[in-house]
């Protein structure tokens, strides 16, 4: 027995038995009557084998005779034997033929033959005596074994009798004499009524752990008899009475748990060198052994979700369920308080107890998750997010088999605010957990997503539970309340960053809030302003590519359109709010220098991200009813929108940070795209360039853009090292975005061959360009081309005509343009002449483009000189200047 045992043990997954021999082993192992120890553990190893074989072996079974024995065509069975033969020490081993015979003869009388394993482990659990209760002196091994003999041996009855039942509810039976007998059944309900089970022992003994394993291994298998329908016909009382019982320990355990700290939470010294086999349950691994009997035992009382005008604890077996009974109303609510306390830290049967400590918030509350998820009818089977490790062991399989029924209704009114103290706890993990288990936080996030869509129904119970979680996430989306921005990370910055990850799933469950409060919203844009690549790109060290702590930039556009188009009820309410947010989204800098010019790209990348979002959101979703112009299609109200609502926005934007004009132009980009084009009923609308108001904007946009040198659109700040609070953040790369892919039809090998900096102007004249010209409209085009050369021409003229400037040969001037950027990083902003160099290039690079775009579009300019510019800020005499004349004085 000892070889057999170390064979199995040591080499049981390399599949060294096959069906026949394990069920041959089986039955020869039944037979001894000493040595029981040693039996059971080769029975234990013995029914661990061939789990995916028997499977197979029972989906192939087709022939009449498979259908009975549940293995191929001429598999032999085990011995059948009862338990009165057993104990007689009368059973002799026999042939297949000897088998067969047994089996049907007792199929023909129709009475169901006695499992020799099951007789073998009752036999074990009568025959190994009772456990001491107290203690015995620690250093006294051999009295420790002794006085631990009858508990391992019980222990081992009970795990062998669970790992027989589990392999028949998961499908892998191979054969029927697995199965108990009616007299078997009887048996076990004798153990319960001579109070043989569950053990007794002191709660602060030698054998507690030891105790409390049996009794949860017990527990299981009542449960597993209940649910996986094992039961012969006839012993539905039996049945009935094993599950009660379990249920009310389970009730009685959970209850006392926390004051005894744990399930197995004492070390077991001597116990545990003897446990060869992890049969002892501790720590987790007992709240997991807990949580998976209740999910059964929850299966087996689906008949409580009761119709309308029924008795929400209706037995199972009412009439109106139509099954078989198998817990009565008492046994259900043992089964919730068992539930409730191992969910919620016993906060209802203890209303002191402070949550928020970390010692409530422990294994049991984190494992029961999914099971109290089930029960609320959140249905984590459906839900796509990753299970972790620790949870897959308590995920609620029993309850999947059922399809996964709520109990909404049934937990309402059976013990009312029992599912709050459930749902209010998973806040409090996702800011305990922080960043240790990225993975358990995002399920427990997609549950709350999950109940989130359920409470779309007003006035339903997961409504209620929706509004009681959602302001215990404060301190998770944003760090605790009272601490600055600079306090460190908030959990939800230091968890997983991709689109499918927690911080995705956090920016889906914003917009189902049930309310966005201004501190709510403060909160939110900070944590998008400090968190996002913009404010981390100076966090951490040089070296690394990414900081430590960071929103991805898909959760920062997420939540800032939950913030901007969430809720459109309250959308009239929201509008200054949002417009607030808009303007700090669009202004966000960070605090310090970006580190590396990785960074600073990283950075202005994600900025211009939330420049589209705030864009799209301005001139496609942004409520203007209230103006008085809902008379407006949808053409109308964009072009509203870009005159009282997108350039106040941008000059508001220029004079709190004047060195972000690269991003307020891009911006503006962004919101040309739009606005209508090529409308015909616009354009005549319209009238004139001069005639419309929307094309006011254009002499405000070129002012505002290129004449000012702190502000100038065009001018490239420099390299990283040169990045600063006064001096912006942006890199050529940044321009490299998908909505920006026009810029660079032409430039071939060229484009890498240009300076940084020189690459940048480029890229920014065409993003001017491409705005003017989407502001002027396809009709307008020629006109808006002939405003934007002659006020380039009308500016350069002008500088370049003044001071000693006027003198210089051409060979200088051009000197002077080339190195108009480098200069102006090196000039301080007191100094007049580098202004006019910064502002000298920009419109010297944005005419040539213009022209370009001119020479590439074919724009008419037959009539120039007769449109009357002045009004947008043209001199008379450039104003009424043919294209030859301006030309010439170029």
């Amino acid at each position: 027995l000892g070889l057999l045992e170390l064979y199995l043990r040591e080499l049981g997954r390399e599949q060294l038995f096959s069906l026949d021999e394990v069920s041959h082993l089986l039955g020869i192992l039944c037979q001894l009557t000493s040595q029981m120890d040693a039996v059971l553990a080769c029975l234990y190893q013995l029914l661990g084998l061939h789990a995916d074989n028997a499977a197979a072996a029972s989906v192939e079974a087709t022939a009449p005779e498979v259908a009975v024995s549940g293995v191929g065509p001429g598999r032999p069975l085990p011995p059948q034997a009862s338990l009165h033969t057993i104990l007689q020490g009368k059973l002799q081993l026999v042939g297949s033929g000897g088998r067969g015979a047994c089996l049907r003869s007792n199929e023909a009388s129709g009475v169901v033959a006695d499992s020799s394993t099951w007789s073998y482990c009752l036999r074990s659990w009568l025959q190994a005596g009772e456990l001491p209760f107290g203690n015995i002196p620690a250093g006294d091994r051999n009295a420790m074994r002794a006085a631990s003999r009858p508990g391992w041996l019980r222990l081992q009855a009970a795990a062998v009798l669970e790992r027989l039942l589990q392999r028949i509810v998961e499908g892998h039976e191979w054969d029927t004499s697995l199965r108990p007998s009616a007299s078997q059944l009887a048996a076990l309900v004798g153990i319960v009524r001579r109070d043989e089970w569950p053990i007794r022992t002191d709660t602060r003994g030698t054998f507690r752990v030891l105790a409390d394993a049996i009794n949860l291994r017990v527990a299981r298998v009542f449960a597993l008899i209940a649910v996986g329908g094992v039961a012969p016909e006839g012993s539905r009382q039996h049945v009935a009475r094993l599950a009660s019982a379990a249920v009310q320990f389970l009730d009685e355990f959970s209850g006392t748990m926390f004051a005894r700290g744990g399930v197995g939470s004492q070390k077991g010294g001597a116990l545990s060198d003897s446990d060869t086999h992890g049969l002892l349950l501790s720590g987790s691994g007992g709240v997991s052994h807990v949580l998976c009997t209740l999910g059964m035992f929850w299966a087996c009382s689906t008949s409580v979700l009761a119709s309308p005008g029924s008795d929400p604890l209706a037995p199972a077996g009412s009439a109106a369920s139509g099954q078989s009974a198998v817990l009565e109303p008492g046994d259900v609510s043992h089964l919730l308080a068992a539930t409730t306390r191992l969910a919620s830290g016993d906060s209802l049967s203890n209303p002191a107890a402070d949550l928020g400590a970390a010692g409530m918030l422990s294994a049991p509350c984190l494992l029961a998750v999914p099971l109290t998820a089930s029960l609320l009818g959140l249905r984590p089977h459906a839900i796509t997010a990753s299970v972790p490790g620790p949870l897959r062991a308590v995920w609620p399989e029993s309850l999947a088999l059922v399809g996964e029924p709520s109990f909404v209704s049934f937990l309402e009114r059976a013990q009312p605010g029992c599912a709050e103290s459930w749902v209010t706890t998973w806040p409090r993990l996702l800011w305990y957990l922080g960043a240790a288990d990225s993975a358990t936080s995002g399920l427990i996030l997609s549950f709350l997503l999950e109940l989130a869509k359920k409470a779309a129904q007003s006035g339903s119970l997961h409504e209620r539970l929706l509004g009681l979680a959602c302001p215990l996430l404060v301190p998770f989306l944003g760090g605790r309340p009272g601490t600055g921005p600079d306090s460190g990370p908030p959990p939800l910055a230091l968890l997983s960053a991709r689109h499918s990850g927690p911080q995705g799933t956090v920016a889906l469950l914003l917009p189902h809030f049930p309310k966005m409060s201004e501190p709510f919203v403060k909160l939110i844009v900070g944590l998008i302003c400090r968190w996002s690549d913009i404010g981390t790109a100076c966090d951490g060290k040089s070296g690394k590519e990414l900081p430590p702590a960071r929103l991805g930039d898909d959760c920062c556009e997420l939540l800032l359109e939950a913030v901007l188009v969430g809720r459109p009820s309250l959308a009239s309410e929201l509008l200054p709010l949002r417009l607030r947010t808009a303007l700090s989204v669009l202004c966000a800098l960070p605090r310090e220098p970006p580190l590396t010019a990785a960074r600073a790209i990283r950075a202005e990348c994600s900025a211009l991200r939330l420049a589209s979002t705030v864009a799209d959101w301005l001139m496609q979703d942004c409520n203007l009813s209230g103006t008085g112009n809902a008379s407006l299609g949808p053409e109308g109200r964009a072009c509203l929108a870009l005159q009282t609502l997108v350039w106040p926005l941008c000059k508001q934007a220029l004079a709190a940070a004047p060195s972000l004009g690269p991003r307020v132009l891009c911006f503006m980009f962004f919101c040309s795209l739009r606005l209508p084009q090529g409308d015909p009923a616009i354009a005549a609308s319209e009238g004139a360039l001069v005639d419309s108001p929307r094309h006011s904007l254009l002499g405000e946009l070129f002012s505002a853009l290129m004449l000012r040198d702190e502000s100038c659109a065009l001018h490239w700040r420099g390299s990283c090292g040169a990045i600063g609070k006064d001096s912006g953040v942006g890199a050529a790369a940044a321009l490299t975005l998908p909505v920006f892919s026009f810029l660079n039809p032409e430039e071939g090998e060229q484009c890498g061959q240009q300076p940084e900096e020189t690459l940048a102007q480029l890229r920014l004249c065409r993003i001017f360009l491409a705005a003017w010209m989407r502001i002027a409209g396809d009709a307008h085009r020629p006109a808006a081309y002939e405003l934007l050369a002659k006020l380039c021409a009308q500016h350069l003229s002008s500088s370049l005509a003044s001071g000693e400037e006027e003198r210089a040969d051409t060979t200088t001037k051009r000197r002077k343009v080339e190195e108009a950027t480098s200069a102006a990083g090196e000039r301080s902003h007191g100094d007049e002449s580098g202004q006019s160099v910064v502002v000298l290039s920009a419109c010297t690079a944005l005419l040539q483009e213009a022209i370009s775009y001119r020479n590439t579009h074919s724009l008419s300019t037959d009539g120039w000189g007769s449109l009357g510019l002045c009004r947008f800020g043209v001199c008379d005499r450039m104003a009424s200047s043919s294209p030859s004349a301006l030309s010439a004085e170029l």
